[in-house]
């Protein structure tokens, strides 16, 4: 093993300010290039290029952007859960099972309610893996319903898209 000594470049090089010191215009220059590269990192989160799901079909089968509350009530819930009962009464009446049934409406359901729950946390600014919270036993669906459904999302743009309760361009 060498030490820091036998290579000076390998040893952490640190650097002091006092009163005396002097700063010169580069100086300035290189910390407002800093700053200006920390910025548009910052700005790279945010993607207000990627807009609010409007269709049925983004809204069910995307994972992408984000939906407001009255969209996650919508459809969400009051649709998906219209769309449950319909297939139900639907299977019932073809004679499946009533077990068989609900693994159906389950399966076939599962993907848009997962759909819709990711964008709702995406428009809170959370990671879509919070749909997790739901499967806490008593705590998780409370927690979903209040902060999906009752909570108001970010305002402005964040790194999921747009707001989805601002104004279209």
């Amino acid at each position: 093993m060498s030490s820091s000594a036998e290579h000076p470049e390998a040893a952490p090089r640190r650097e002091t300010l006092t009163c005396s010191d002097t700063v010169t215009p580069s100086d300035a220059v290189a910390r407002d290039e800093t700053a200006a590269q920390a910025a548009a990192a910052a700005a790279a989160l945010v993607r207000p290029d990627i807009p609010a799901p409007t269709e049925p079909v983004q809204i069910f089968l995307g994972f992408r952007g984000r939906i407001s509350r009255r969209t996650w009530w919508l459809y969400g819930v009051a649709a998906l859960l219209g769309l449950g009962v319909l297939l139900t009464v639907l299977l019932r009446v073809a004679g499946a099972a009533e077990d068989t049934a609900a693994v159906l409406v389950t399966l076939l359901l599962l993907w848009p309610t997962l759909a819709v729950s990711v964008k709702r946390w995406h428009d809170r600014g959370r990671s879509g893996w919070w749909v997790l919270v739901g499967l806490i036993p008593i705590v998780g669906p409370l927690w979903v319903l209040v902060a999906n459904g009752l909570l108001r999302g970010q305002p402005g743009p964040n790194r999921y898209g747009a707001d989805p309760k601002a104004p279209a361009a």
